[in-house]
């Protein structure tokens, strides 16, 4: 079983699906799981308002999300975050602060014995909507770009861009998004899911290899065992 550990804030939590009892299935995480093979386990570790960075108002770090993730003995993980860093009420610490915290969480979760591929996604674009004013579109629309392409290079992580697939600088798809401008609507969760799986495919595929030669390797361990008795 190959298991795949999506960690994020509402927009990995699946944020305004309706009723919010379907949230399990049309999420990103959700309607990933039923699209990658069957020998794929996702987890949805995510939370309403969640942060990167340690200093600002709601961080990951100190959420049973985050512990849970880190032991759930992952073989992909897939990072998303900053949407909350970029609130307003966020903006007292530097970029630098975001790239040392995303560093050390990025790190944090390579370091794990499970050894997992990590993945950096960058968030969706920010659209004018009943929301957006509480966020710096600049951030979000600009200056995420290539900071997050620096996190992915300097981490050696691939970088998936749920930023692009979803309208990217040009906002090319506010139909995939609700009116606050910010979450996506359940077309908008599934676009997210097929960028993600587009970009982890192959490592669930390894994966999944990997896992068959070890059960042959046991296998025929026990077969020779037999016959030795």
């Amino acid at each position: 079983m190959v298991r795949v550990a999506c960690i994020g804030d509402s927009i990995t939590y699946g944020y305004g699906i309706d009723p919010p009892a379907s949230r399990n299935e049309f999420s990103y995480p959700g309607v990933l799981a039923s699209i990658l093979p069957e020998d794929c386990e996702v987890f949805n570790f995510a939370a309403n308002g969640l942060t990167m960075r340690k200093s600002a108002n709601n961080p990951l770090w100190t959420t049973d999300y985050y512990e849970q993730a880190l032991s759930s003995s992952p073989d992909i993980v897939v990072l998303m975050l900053g949407t909350n860093d970029a609130q307003h009420a966020n903006r007292a610490s530097s970029n630098s602060d975001f790239i040392a915290d995303a560093t050390e969480l990025i790190q944090n979760f390579k370091n794990l014995d499970s050894s997992p591929n990590v993945f950096l996604s960058q968030p969706p674009p920010l659209y004018p909507g009943s929301m957006s004013f509480l966020f710096n579109a600049t951030l979000i629309n600009e200056v995420y770009s290539p900071l997050f392409a620096e996190l992915a290079n300097d981490n050696a992580v691939e970088l998936i861009d749920v930023f692009g697939a979803m309208g990217g600088m040009d906002l090319s798809h506010p139909e995939w998004f609700l009116d606050d401008g910010t979450h996506p609507t359940e077309v908008g969760y599934t676009i997210i899911a097929e960028t993600v799986r587009n970009s982890v495919e192959g490592t669930v595929s390894a994966e999944a290899r990997l896992a068959s030669s070890a059960w042959l390797v046991v296998a025929l361990a026990l077969v020779a065992s037999s016959w030795t008795i």
